[in-house]
């Protein structure tokens, strides 16, 4: 191997004099101190040598871990996995923001049959999710806004916001505890056909809680039984003769839901589910 190195120091070094026999600048680089120019070439060839190496392992690495197929994963899972991790661990929790900026053109705002109204309106999408690292198998916290601007009809601008969490612990081997809670306020779109015409777009507000528990745990097959509640709660809306009454428009849900999935080809699945709800 000492053979071997040399013969590779040697043809290296006749290089080195080569490139430096034929630059235009050789007569200022000659200008310096012997031992001073020994080594830097050393030292820029050392580095050199370990940054190709390194480069070459580290994409070669990528590369490989990025293309490879791993079974039951989604294309949209590969997809966020080829781009890159861009969470950051903050107080036990691994953050991940993300911001969207759109324009929109549309040429009926108000969805009408006759004159339609056009406008262009921008959007604004910002959310954050927060993953924790503790002993959970899964727990996340997600919040997010959405504003709408028009440019020429302002009283069509709305926001949207939401914050939920979602939750899951192993028991025992088989037997996982599930949960989320959700709230949020939503706008009704202006072609909903059961929407309300007002002077604003309406909103309403969003309760949600559910819990239960998964037979099987994240086997092939295993039936999930959840139990939850929600409560949808329409905001006044100012109308062309007053305030539009909104309180019967008001919903309370209390449900029971069981499902039976089973998994085939690593990722296909069949379920079957069944749900009972009651509304006073």
């Amino acid at each position: 191997s000492r053979g071997i190195g040399a013969a590779c120091n040697e043809d290296l070094k006749n290089l080195f004099h080569a490139y430096f026999r034929n630059s235009p600048r050789h007569s200022r680089r000659s200008s310096l101190p012997p031992t001073t120019l020994a080594i830097c070439k050393y030292t820029a060839r050392l580095a050199l040598g370990c940054g190709i190496v390194c480069c070459g392992l580290v994409r070669c690495d990528r590369a490989y871990a990025d293309n490879e197929i791993v079974p039951g994963e989604t294309l949209q899972q590969r997809f966020d996995r080829r781009q890159g991790d861009v969470c950051r661990p903050v107080a036990g929790f691994r953050v991940k923001p993300d911001l969207q900026i759109s324009e929109t053109y549309d040429d009926n705002i108000y969805a009408t049959a006759l004159r339609p109204h056009s406008d262009l309106v921008s959007t604004f999408d910002a959310n954050v999710r927060a993953d924790s690292l503790t002993q959970f198998d899964r727990f996340n916290l997600t919040a997010g806004a959405l504003d709408n601007v028009y440019q020429r009809h302002a009283s069509e601008d709305s926001w949207q916001a939401y914050a939920k969490s979602d939750m899951s612990v192993t028991l025992q081997d088989d037997i996982q505890a599930i949960g989320s809670a959700q709230m949020s306020r939503l706008i009704v779109p202006r072609d909903d056909p059961n929407g309300i015409d007002g002077l604003h777009p309406a909103s309403y507000r969003d309760y949600e809680a559910n819990g239960g528990l998964v037979l099987g745990g994240t086997g092939r097959d295993h039936v999930t039984v959840t139990a939850g509640f929600d409560r949808q709660a329409y905001d006044p809306v100012p109308g062309l003769l007053g305030t539009i009454d909104t309180t019967v428009r008001v919903r309370d849900e209390i449900y029971g839901d069981v499902r039976v999935d089973h998994g085939f080809f690593d990722q296909q699945k069949i379920f079957a589910e069944l749900r009972i709800n009651d509304q006073p």
